[in-house]
């Protein structure tokens, strides 16, 4: 594990340990980076911000545009999403085509995401977004940081269980472990 990202872990567990720390924590709204609202106008992206107010995930949903020739349809979807946690964001890419196969099972909609862009426009924002986050402050998870298990920390549940009975970096900082887990050590 990257150190910048192991301080932020160690940080996140211990507010994770201390339950009126952690409603505190994620009961406060989230503040954007300064500087992101301007760069989705520039690059003329449509968004929705979610938040909760019981839940450390701030997700940004983006939509991305589209592309029609004939009888090829796609739309691009960007998601953003920041923790409360810790000064960590990831992100995802995603596409929707229409799926004119007679054959088809997929409902009509081919779709995928992953961490790299699909248009030269999303790697372009993708490049002024990193930049920006950098400079606030933010750390950038990459699918293998925050796949990564949680090996030194000791989860117990008795209702789920997970790889190696862990969760993993992303569970962490974007889902809500005291409802997975009854104990936390």
């Amino acid at each position: 594990m990257k150190p910048v990202i192991e301080v932020a872990v160690n940080s996140a567990i211990e507010v994770l340990k201390d339950n009126s720390m952690y409603l505190k924590t994620v009961g406060n709204n989230f503040t954007l980076p300064e500087g992101l609202i301007d760069l989705l106008k520039k690059h003329k992206i449509d968004y929705q911000l979610s938040e909760h107010d019981d839940f450390p995930d701030v997700t940004l949903f983006c939509e991305f545009g589209h592309y029609k020739k004939d009888n090829f349809q796609v739309e691009y979807t960007f998601e953003l999403h920041f923790s409360k946690l810790a000064k960590v964001y990831k992100y995802l890419f995603g596409f929707e085509v229409q799926n004119y196969d007679e054959d088809e099972s997929s409902g009509g909609v081919l779709d995928g995401s992953g961490e790299m862009p699909y248009t030269k426009t999303q790697y372009s924002f993708k490049e002024n977004l990193d930049d920006m986050l950098l400079q606030s402050g933010f750390v950038k998870l990459s699918l293998r940081d925050y796949e990564e298990v949680l090996l030194d920390v000791n989860f117990n549940s008795d209702n789920l269980k997970f790889f190696n009975e862990q969760p993993n970096v992303d569970l962490l900082f974007f889902n809500d472990l005291r409802r997975l887990y009854s104990e936390i050590k």
